[in-house]
């Protein structure tokens, strides 16, 4: 990205937040001038104390402490500014970036883990509303400070200003030579901390299976790798800033000691006030401090152009067809011409001129070995994936419509294995049909075979843990079946439905499913061939 795209990024993403940040600044910019008010006055009440100037003690004591009064309350302001907006931002991001991944086309194999995203999401995120609600306000600020006090010091001493002019820029340059350096390291950082974020959530989500393939240690060594790898960046970046900072300082140190030499100086051939030196280190300090923070935001903004970029990469995710749902009534059909689809463009076609035609309240069984493509079939009915050539239909007795994102309205789908949420039994049943009554919950758990959870104590509000956790596969994937019979539609699939259970399970599960294509078009993908008994029809993938 160029600067130019760097900057209408910010200035897009910080729309509804540009009166708060400008009022965080304006904050800043008024402590600036109390503060100068602030030296103003000390130096007249050192001289009159010193009796080297005239007027009311008691007046200037009193407009000090009105300055120090003034400073606490804008600092306070500015402090609650800062949060507020910054933790305002961060949810806006977060909740705009977690929209778009949502309906972003998925595309079979997804290019970013979904550790990196949530390591994106949350880092990269907060990185952006940091820079907005505190860095770039505080440049300004800092700006103005130093513009500022630098003018107070050319109306005190001409040629102090033109000293320190000169001494802080050439440390400033000398340490930031290695700007472009700082900026690989970071990036390289970010994208370390991203792979380690996602190492970690996929062996924590996998810990079962690593524990009982005697891997852990394996997995701890792992792990031990990637640390320090982040560690030794983040050396080689902390090295690069040392010396940046030790730089900068030195150019601090010497300004502030020739201030003091100079005011010492004066002091002894009689040639400024006592009040006038106190100003020159306090304005010293005013004049370097600023440059010293500009010098220390550097980072920040390096960070802030990684951020943005890796941000930029998911919103960059190509979306779904977004509109109205396209809803057939009755019961629709389904009809397939001449599919064909890869994942890639150099792999060979999972599904190569596939037709048939899923009438209306008819149950058809896809059977066939694993990878054959009948998952694959099932993504392309619920336009998860577009044909590479062919159409998909959807059809009833008065119109018929191409298979998108807007047709998946018609159907009722049943994923493979366990896909209950953290909740209650309650919670994940109501994700189906969100106004279902205590009838409808108890009527779809009965046709799935999953009537057991009326004996649990809890019943319906029973907790289940991640992935299902507390439950058996076949239980849960029960469970994952009523949920599927609750969602209105009168297309359904079910991905491999009874793949967790006994035999006898299976066969009540099916006869009951089997009623269900009184009033739906039922589609059962199966790699058991006895499951064909119960339906009107059959296919077999991977057959010539």
């Amino acid at each position: 990205m160029s600067i130019k795209d760097y900057l209408v990024w910010l200035w897009k993403i910080s729309n509804g937040m540009r009166l708060r940040i400008a009022l965080r600044a304006t904050c800043g910019i008024l402590h600036v001038g109390v503060s100068l008010l602030f030296i103003w006055v000390s130096k007249h009440i050192i001289d009159i104390a010193t009796g080297q100037a005239v007027g009311s003690f008691s007046n200037y004591a009193l407009l000090l402490i009105s300055c120090v009064i003034m400073q606490l309350l804008l600092s306070a302001s500015i402090r609650r500014i800062e949060e507020l907006s910054f933790i305002d931002l961060n949810n806006k991001l977060r909740q705009r970036l977690f929209n778009h991944v949502m309906i972003s086309r998925w595309m079979g194999r997804e290019g970013i883990h979904t550790g990196d995203i949530l390591n994106r999401i949350e880092r990269d995120v907060s990185s952006i509303a940091d820079l907005l609600c505190r860095i770039i306000p505080s440049v300004l600020i800092t700006l103005v400070r130093l513009t500022a006090a630098f003018a107070f010091l050319l109306y005190l001493d001409i040629r102090l200003a033109a000293v320190l002019f000169f001494i802080m820029p050439i440390a400033l340059l000398i340490s930031k030579s290695y700007v472009k350096k700082m900026r690989k390291l970071s990036k390289d950082i970010r994208n370390t901390d991203s792979r380690l974020q996602s190492f970690l959530q996929e062996n924590i989500q996998h810990r079962t299976l690593i524990s009982s393939l005697e891997r852990t240690n394996e997995a701890s060594e792992n792990l031990d790798s990637l640390q320090d790898g982040l560690y030794n960046q983040i050396k080689q970046r902390t090295n690069f800033s040392i010396f940046s900072r030790s730089m900068v300082q030195l150019g601090f140190a010497s300004g502030y000691t020739t201030a003091f030499l100079w005011g010492a100086m004066g002091l002894i051939n009689d040639s400024i006030s006592f009040g006038t030196v106190t100003a020159f280190l306090q304005l010293v300090n005013q004049v370097q401090r600023p440059i010293v923070e500009l010098g220390n935001y550097i980072p920040s903004f390096i960070q802030g152009y990684i951020a943005i970029e890796r941000l930029d990469e998911l919103t960059s995710l190509e979306i779904e067809e977004q509109g109205t749902p396209i809803k057939l009534d009755g019961k629709p059909g389904v009809r397939i011409k001449n599919v064909s689809f890869s994942y890639t463009e150099n792999e060979q076609n999972i599904i190569q001129n596939f037709s048939h035609d899923f009438t209306p309240g008819s149950l058809t069984a896809i059977i066939g070995e694993t990878g054959v493509g009948k998952s694959t079939l099932m993504r392309l009915l619920l336009a998860l994936l577009l044909p590479d050539n062919g159409k998909v239909i959807f059809y009833n007795n008065e119109c018929e419509v191409s298979a998108s994102p807007l047709t998946r309205c018609n159907i009722v789908y049943v994923p493979q294995g366990n896909t209950l949420l953290s909740g209650s039994i309650r919670d994940n049943l109501l994700l189906g049909k969100p106004d279902a009554t205590e009838d409808e919950l108890r009527q779809a758990l009965h046709i799935a075979v999953a009537d057991f959870v009326y004996d649990l104590p809890l019943g319906l509000d029973t907790q289940c843990g991640e992935l299902g956790a507390g439950f058996s596969e076949g239980q849960a994937q029960r469970i994952a079946i009523a949920r599927g019979l609750l969602r209105p539609g009168g297309i359904m699939l079910l991905d491999e439905p009874t793949s967790s259970l006994d035999k006898d399970t299976e066969q009540l599960l099916l006869s009951r499913l089997a009623e269900q294509a009184n009033n739906k078009t039922v589609i059962l993908v199966t790699h058991k061939e006895a499951t064909v008994q119960f339906c009107t029809s059959s296919i077999k993938l991977g057959t010539a």
